[in-house]
């Protein structure tokens, strides 16, 4: 029979800091993430559109061209989330491992995100691919 002086089973800091450095990690990555990712896609592709249209053709290529801009847009955008998930989740984990719980399973978002991610990155390839290709068999 158990005594009500039993102690309780001593915490697993190195576990619990771990996980709240993973937390830290995954929350500061998503931000550099999605800042260097719209920012190099605003710029470098804009900027090319741009100067096809001014030099007045291509409109096809251009429009296939956007089309893979903003499939990589919205790549960023579930890449994003899907860091923020993670982060939350382990911010979760922290959590359990300080209370002695049993971990939170991952949630299914999170494997969502990343797969819509990563589809829409490859996607994304392919039209920009085929885009720049069209301007560069027209171009004169």
């Amino acid at each position: 029979m158990a005594s009500c002086y039993e102690q309780p089973p001593p915490l697993d800091t190195k576990r619990y800091e771990a996980h709240r450095e993973d937390h830290k990690t995954a929350f500061q990555l998503g931000g550099e993430y999605a800042k260097w990712f719209i920012s190099t896609l605003l710029l470098l592709n804009s900027g090319a559109i741009l100067t096809i249209f001014q030099r007045g053709g291509f409109p096809c290529a251009a429009l296939i061209h956007g089309i893979g801009i903003l499939l990589a847009l919205g790549a960023a955008f579930a890449g994003w989330l899907n860091l923020q998930w993670a982060s939350r989740y382990l911010r979760v984990i922290a959590d359990d491992v300080l209370a002695g719980n049993a971990p939170t399973p991952q949630p299914e978002k999170i494997k969502h995100a990343s797969c819509v991610a990563v589809t829409l990155a490859l996607t994304s390839a392919i039209f920009c691919t085929i885009g720049a290709l069209l301007i560069w068999r027209q171009w004169p």
